[in-house]
């Protein structure tokens, strides 16, 4: 039995998160001052998740809805 995965399988807010969290978290390893070696990986990933989750509700409304 073969799994296919899809993004129309995902809830959209999982789909959001994700996104996000793909945006903040490249933005914390290239940003000069938080992608330096002076903060630990596990610093910037819980720096990133902590501004994803700040940033998803208030970017929820500017994706658009999947089902059209």
């Amino acid at each position: 039995m073969t799994a296919s995965l899809s993004l129309s399988a995902l809830p959209l807010d999982v789909f959001i998160i994700f996104a996000v969290f793909c945006r903040v978290g490249a933005m914390f390893m290239t940003a000069p001052a938080l992608g330096d070696f002076t903060l630990s990986l596990h610093t910037r990933l819980v720096a990133a998740l902590a501004v994803t989750a700040a940033l998803a509700p208030v970017m929820a409304p500017t994706y658009p809805d999947r089902s059209l």
